[in-house]
């Protein structure tokens, strides 16, 4: 059986995580790079600039440069676009999982037609991916057909986080914290 191991969280995440640990002290990059186990190169100076141009961070002393935590949007790491812009929009994946919560019990046609609006159109291959991979994770079963569409019934709700895809083509859940799917290529 192979060990399945779990994804490593991004510096931005751990960084996020140390900073929300601060809140209502005053704290410097350097207390970031110990409290981590990080370089002077290894943190994300852009970062900590988007959260301060954000709301995030405020700059109390600028020599050496001292933080204040003072805008607590919860666990989640905020992301950021290339320009240094807060990313409100929720991901295809959230959007899909947040889809099939509501309904519990849908066609990927009726999942396509219900997670799209006007401002975002999904597309039927992402949701059929994304739809076949949770089904081979165990969190969604086939119940049957509606004319010539499949239909899927969510067994497997774990919570508001989305299960993720994987670029090695694993399911991971950060609700459980936990690997549930990963497809290993056959040896010879």
């Amino acid at each position: 059986m192979t060990n399945l191991t779990l994804p490593v969280p991004s510096q931005r995440s751990r960084i996020w995580a140390y900073i929300r640990t601060q809140k209502g002290k005053v704290f410097y990059r350097t207390d970031i790079l110990s409290a981590l186990g990080l370089t002077q190169n290894e943190v994300d100076a852009k970062y900590l600039r988007c959260l301060v141009n954000c709301g995030f961070l405020e700059v109390v002393n600028k020599k050496p440069v001292s933080y204040k935590f003072v805008k607590d949007i919860g666990v989640d790491t905020p992301r950021f676009t290339k320009a240094g812009e807060l990313i409100t929009k929720s991901t295809i994946s959230e959007v899909l999982w947040l889809t099939m919560r509501i309904l519990g019990r849908f066609t990927t046609h009726a999942l396509v037609l219900h997670a799209s609006t006007e401002d975002r159109a999904i597309k039927s291959s992402n949701a059929r991916v994304y739809v076949w991979m949770l089904k081979s994770a165990g969190y969604l079963k086939s119940v049957g057909f509606q004319g010539r569409k499949e239909v899927f019934l969510l067994i497997k709700n774990t919570g508001p986080k989305p299960p993720q895809i994987l670029l090695i083509k694993e399911v991971y859940d950060p609700n459980l914290n936990k690997i549930m799917l990963r497809e290993v290529p056959e040896s010879d």
